[in-house]
């Protein structure tokens, strides 16, 4: 055999078995971690409330992690000099597996952890492979293991319907069972997260007078991928959000899982009664009925009287099927702002995508908040033609855009005076920073003092026209009502109560608000136009969210808030740390961090539509 063919031969095979070790060592992170929380569950819970994750069973589990220690400690004795070692560690590792005490299996896990550590932090941890390349295998084999549990658990989404008895037994159950326990681990950290997204601007000061600090964030900074995107995956990809959006708020209503076809929502049943009573009257009629009895959306109960009035089906199937129309759009309009703020395509896809498994979906289809929901499309096509006005300087679209202002206001007041109040900060804020240079935002100043008289000259009309007093709106009234020093006393417990105790616990979703977080630390660090009206959203929001008395304004916040853009920022700088840091190593794991981000996501929007179904709403 010649010399080069041999030694081809010879580094393929030993590509493959350092392919295999590293595989094995991703199958052991993961069974040890999950029997390392079981143990930490039995240290610190006084009652026995068995384990937290079984990946198979108990026994199984423990024999696994044994197994997979022996393994990959195996390899590190192999490589050591002491030959004495490997006698010595295969009895230690004989002797935990039969006295089978907790102790002594959180030893052992610590030590292979720690054996890991130093290993792969080495500069050639493997024979012919370099650190770098070895962690990034192993974390691309993590992320792979978790993408097929999370694709799977997706698809039983989808057999669940066909099959509901799977949904109450069986390995499809066990699945599911696993991967929410999963998601659900950190969500004791929703509420510092919240926190910390919302005062994650005042941050800015302390990153910028610490250079280690600044260069950290500079590993997450935006690059732009347009060119790097395949057109007709692109479009393959935003078809399957648009569809997905679609289809999970008919999900609910399916047959086999809403078995009493009850109607999902809290507020559905007063939408359905408001559509019955006014089946048989005038449009006119109807419009005067909703300005005078609904006026903080009117134009809302008009959509929806419209939509039963032209498609001639009952009230009952308007309010089936109304959401779904609404979350399809609401993707495309969140598409449509990120798209005229100029981000790139990826980011924009990501915002897409995203905004189907926010709370823009699953609180609001749990409270069936109608006004809400369309108050949130006008938000994000108001902003899109805003930017893209100002950027093109169209008399028209700016024209455009304050007539969608002005309909937030009849559409659901509420979160009109939200908007209003962040784009009066965001005109401080712009004047503020931009003193130095306010010729160059002459034209964005303007419209934006413009657009804030106009809305507010109309609500005092508004106001006016139903014999109330100049500046009585409604969020202003509330604000006013619930906001006081005294609540901050009760802040923490008013955070936990709604987190933890209302919207079913739907607004428990730690990774989107970790992607956010670190969404909104990029948007601070970057001093394009559209970051600052974000970071307005958090300035104009934060004082309210602390300040404001009771989890309903908290969470009415928290709920208004594009959250979507600040995970679509946070996924596009996690992909960009991968990038940058691995390299020519960042391929295949890239890939797999946004598809294990996306169907995280999409898991949670399916298992609350899931849950939905099961829930007689009252």
């Amino acid at each position: 055999m010649p010399f080069s063919l041999q030694f081809q031969i010879t580094g393929t095979i030993r590509e493959i078995v350092a392919n295999l070790y590293l595989f094995l060592v991703a199958f052991y992170i993961l069974f040890a971690s999950a029997h390392l929380f079981n143990i930490l569950v039995d240290f610190t819970v006084s009652e026995n409330v068995g384990p937290y994750f079984q990946i198979i069973n108990t026994s199984l589990d423990r024999t696994a992690v044994y197994c997979l220690s022996f393994a990959v400690i195996l390899y590190i004795l192999k490589k050591s000099k002491n030959k004495l070692l490997f006698p010595i560690f295969l009895v230690y590792i004989s002797i935990n597996f039969f006295i089978s005490m907790l102790i002594a299996d959180l030893v052992l896990i610590l030590i292979g952890f720690l054996t890991l550590v130093w290993v792969f932090t080495s500069p050639s941890p493997l024979y012919g492979m370099g650190r770098k390349t070895a962690i990034a295998r192993i974390l691309t084999y993590v992320a792979l293991i978790i993408v097929i549990l999370e694709f799977s658990v997706l698809i039983c989404w989808f057999i669940f319907p066909l099959f509901p008895e799977l949904s109450q037994q069986g390995v499809l159950k066990h699945l599911v069972d696993l991967e929410t326990k999963m998601f659900l681990l950190t969500g004791c950290l929703a509420p510092f997260l919240a926190v910390l997204l919302f005062f994650s601007w005042t941050a800015k000061p302390f990153f910028l007078h610490c250079n280690f600090l600044s260069r950290l964030f500079s590993f997450f900074s935006e690059k732009d991928e347009n060119a790097q995107i395949n057109k007709r995956l692109f479009s393959i990809i935003l078809l399957c959000a648009i569809t997905f959006s679609f289809v999970v708020a008919l999900y609910p209503y399916l047959p086999s899982l809403n078995v009493d076809s009850h109607l999902v929502g809290v507020d559905a049943q007063f939408y359905k009664e408001w559509l019955e009573t006014y089946r048989n009257e005038s449009l006119p009629y109807v419009i005067t009925q909703s300005f005078t009895k609904l006026p903080d959306r009117p134009l809302s109960m008009l959509l929806l009287y419209i939509a039963k009035y032209v498609s001639g089906v009952d009230a009952l199937t308007i309010i089936k099927f109304f959401p779904s129309i609404l979350a399809l759009i609401l993707t495309l309009a969140s598409y449509f702002f990120m798209q005229q703020a100029e981000y790139s395509r990826l980011t924009c896809l990501f915002a897409a995508f995203l905004s189907l498994s926010s709370f823009h979906f699953s609180v609001v289809m749990y409270g069936f908040l109608l006004a809400n929901w369309i108050a949130l499309i006008e938000l994000y096509l108001f902003m899109g033609l805003y930017f893209s006005s100002i950027r093109k300087k169209s008399v028209l679209k700016m024209a455009m855009a304050v007539l969608l202002s002005i309909s937030l206001l009849f559409t659901h007041s509420w979160t009109w005076g939200m908007v209003l109040g962040t784009l009066f900060t965001y005109l401080l804020l712009t004047t503020v920073l931009e003193k130095k240079s306010l010729r160059s935002f002459q034209l964005e100043l303007k419209f934006l003092t413009v657009t804030i008289f106009i809305n507010l000259t109309v609500g005092i009309l508004r106001n006016y026209a139903l014999g109330l007093a100049m500046t009585d709106f409604e969020t202003l009234r509330f604000a006013q009502s619930t906001t006081s020093a005294y609540a901050l006393q009760k802040f923490w417990g008013d955070l936990l109560y709604m987190f933890f105790h209302t919207m079913y616990g739907f607004f428990v979703n730690p990774a989107a608000l970790l992607l956010a977080v670190l969404g909104a630390f990029i948007a601070t660090f970057n001093k394009r136009q559209v970051n600052r009206y974000l970071i307005s959203w958090l300035i104009a929001s934060c004082i309210f969210f602390v300040l404001g008395s009771g989890w309903v304004i908290k969470g009415r916040i928290l709920l208004n808030l594009p959250l979507p853009v600040f995970e679509a920022l946070g996924l596009k700088g996690i992909s960009n740390l991968i990038q940058k840091f691995f390299k020519e190593n960042s391929g295949l794991l890239n890939i797999l961090t946004i598809s294990l981000t996306l169907l995280v996501n999409l898991n949670y929007v399916f298992r609350c539509s899931f849950v939905m179904s099961q829930i007689t709403f009252g």
